[in-house]
C-alpha cells in the first residue's frame, strides 16, 4: 500500500478516536447535569412538601384552637344555665325538703 493511503487511514483511526472520546466526555458530562437537575428537583419538591404539611399543621392547629375555644365556650354557656336552674329551683327545693320533713 501506498504510504499516503496508510497515513490517511491513521488519520481517520486518529479523528475516530477523537470522536469516540469527544462522545464519551460528552455523554460523562450530560450524565452529570442529568444527576444535577434531578437532585435539585428532588430537593425543590421536597422543600414544597415540607412546606405545604408546614401548611397543613399550621391549618390545623389554627382549626383545632378554635374547635376548643368554642367548645369552651359553649361549655361556659351551658353551666350557666345550670347554675341558673338550680339556683331557680333551690329554693323551690329546699321548701319541698322542708315541707317533708315537717309531715
Amino acid at each position: 500500500m501506498d504510504n499516503s493511503v496508510i497515513e490517511r487511514l491513521a488519520d481517520i483511526e486518529r479523528e475516530a478516536s477523537g470522536l469516540v472520546e469527544k462522545a464519551e466526555r460528552e455523554s460523562q458530562e450530560l450524565t452529570a447535569s442529568y444527576e444535577r437537575r434531578t437532585l435539585e428537583f428532588d430537593e425543590e419538591a421536597e422543600a414544597a412538601a415540607e412546606k405545604e404539611i408546614a401548611d397543613m399543621r399550621a391549618s390545623l392547629e389554627k382549626k383545632n384552637e378554635e374547635t376548643m375555644q368554642a367548645l369552651e365556650s359553649e361549655m361556659e354557656r351551658m353551666a350557666s344555665i345550670l347554675d341558673q336552674e338550680y339556683e331557680s329551683k333551690i329554693d323551690t327545693r329546699a321548701d319541698e325538703i322542708v315541707k317533708k320533713i315537717l309531715e
